[in-house]
């Protein structure tokens, strides 16, 4: 059911059209506007607290000797998070898709360091990213295994450098 709404000008004694000035609560059928708009907002935030599950940002430690300090006054540190969307109904199922994510902020590591043990499980299948490194360097491999363990591998052109000279301040994002 829709309904119309009608406007009309007013004029001044000279016949001048204005516009006039009227609080809210003196119109018809706000009320009705404004409890449909608080059930839609009741209704979207029951429906985010029922389907969406947030774990928010977990810190987690990197190994001895990495250092978790790059933009340490205005950067984040290293952490995991997943975010669940579940869907469907109890009679043909409740299915769910999960986002991850991963931050790194690490320096002083080499070709295939473990530079990490993240909860074992929070990725279902191996994932592999690349990440920048340094002025002039190749991408650098990223990988987070089911295990928990978090390698890098440097390419063979900069494995010479030294290790302060690799880091990585990155986040890497997928679905499952």
């Amino acid at each position: 059911m829709t309904k119309d709404i009608e406007i009309k000008m007013a004029r001044d004694d000279n016949g001048e059209q204005f516009y006039t000035r009227a609080h809210v609560d003196g119109l018809d059928g706000f009320e009705e506007y404004y409890a449909d708009t608080l059930e839609l907002r009741n209704s979207l935030s029951d429906f985010q607290a029922n389907h969406i599950q947030d774990s928010g940002w977990m810190d987690y430690e990197v190994g001895t000797g990495y250092k978790n300090i790059l933009y340490s006054s205005d950067g984040f540190k290293c952490g995991v998070r997943q975010i669940q969307y579940l869907y469907g109904n109890p009679v043909t199922g409740i299915k769910n898709v999960t986002q991850k994510m991963i931050r790194l902020n690490i320096r002083n590591f080499l070709n295939g360091n473990q530079i990490a043990q993240i909860p074992t499980g929070f990725t279902q299948y191996t994932q592999v990213f690349y990440s920048r490194s340094g002025s002039g360097k190749q991408p650098i491999m990223v990988e987070v295994r089911p295990s928990g363990a978090v390698n890098v591998y440097i390419d063979s052109k900069d494995q010479t450098g030294s290790e302060f000279s690799n880091w990585i301040y990155a986040q890497f994002e997928w679905t499952e």
